[in-house]
């Protein structure tokens, strides 16, 4: 049911969660830090809801509500799967990331709220997958009455291992940024590109996956670490060969919005020589390549955070 008190909107949607409260003012209220530069903002001065579970939500502007503050991340695509006897598959890509902003929205409207579910992470030779959800791999805000105000695109799949090379990770979204380049016979996995210079009134570009390796010679070799959003140390690292020819270790997965219990959680790490990709632990982050042989590891759900 809907919460009008005091004027702000609310919801009650299964997966909508309380923003986690780090600390204290000098006053003694409560600071959730928020946003792309962790700016605090009070509990008494401002309420939120976080979804972050896959579905389609609706929040209720309250009857004297005339602004939303919203901030999220699109939805992290998964991992390339490890090439059966040849090189891992390139981590996943993170979604594009909205700091926190105000939208004009409209006394008692209802805004609806689509979260995508991250992409699967592909089987042994193949690439992963795109999230998914109500509005295909997007994550959206749409106002009953203002229209659409939010709309946050998804981060692309990373690529499978070849025979003899690693798979190339995918790339940011929008696709601004280039991905992280495979890693040839011998070679360490190209690292993902960061995405932290450019901010606009649509966001930020997701960050890049890591490229997987293969090892051709009785070297140690490393896929490439996922990409970094907004300098955030929360990437996927690559996936490591044994000093032995013929291994094949997965690339990083991108970070994305990083989990505040925990800031460097977010993309999925590659899979050493046959390990899995791991999947991604904060929303909008991309799945691990798997290493050679292995699958690559899920991208994280996409996020919107609505505060009254």
């Amino acid at each position: 049911m809907p919460n009008r008190s005091g004027g702000g909107g609310g919801s009650r949607a299964a997966g909508a969660i309380n923003p986690v409260l780090q600390q204290t003012d000098a006053n003694g209220n409560h600071v959730a830090l928020l946003g792309a530069n962790r700016q605090p903002i009070t509990e008494l001065s401002m309420r939120g809801i976080s979804y972050r579970t896959p579905g389609t939500y609706q929040y209720f502007v309250g009857a004297n509500q005339t602004v939303a503050y919203l901030e999220g991340v699109g939805g992290g695509a998964g991992g390339g799967g490890g090439h059966a006897t040849g090189g891992g598959g390139g981590g996943g890509a993170a979604g594009q990331k909205l700091s926190l902003r105000p939208f004009n929205v409209v006394p008692n409207e209802v805004l609806t709220i689509v979260i995508p579910d991250g992409g699967l992470g592909g089987a042994v030779g193949a690439n992963g997958g795109a999230p998914n959800g109500a509005a295909g791999s997007v994550t959206t805000v749409t106002g009953s009455v203002s229209g659409p105000l939010v709309a946050l695109g998804a981060g692309s799949p990373g690529l499978a291992g070849g025979a003899a090379i690693g798979g190339t990770g995918g790339i940011g979204s929008p696709q601004r940024y280039l991905s992280g380049a495979a890693g040839a016979a011998g070679s360490n996995g190209g690292v993902g590109n960061d995405a932290n210079a450019f901010e606009s009134v649509d966001g930020t570009p997701g960050a890049s996956g890591g490229g997987g390796t293969f090892s051709n010679a009785a070297a140690i070799v490393t896929g490439g670490r996922g990409g970094r959003t907004n300098d955030m140390v929360c990437n996927g690292a690559g996936g490591t060969t044994a000093a032995t020819s013929g291994q094949g270790a997965g690339g990083g997965g991108a970070g994305g919005w990083p989990s505040l219990a925990a800031i460097v959680a977010g993309g999925g790490n590659g899979g050493d020589h046959l390990v899995a990709g791991q999947d991604a632990s904060s929303p909008g982050s991309g799945g691990g390549g798997g290493g050679q042989n292995r699958p690559g590891g899920k991208g994280a759900p996409g996020m919107i955070n609505v505060y009254a």
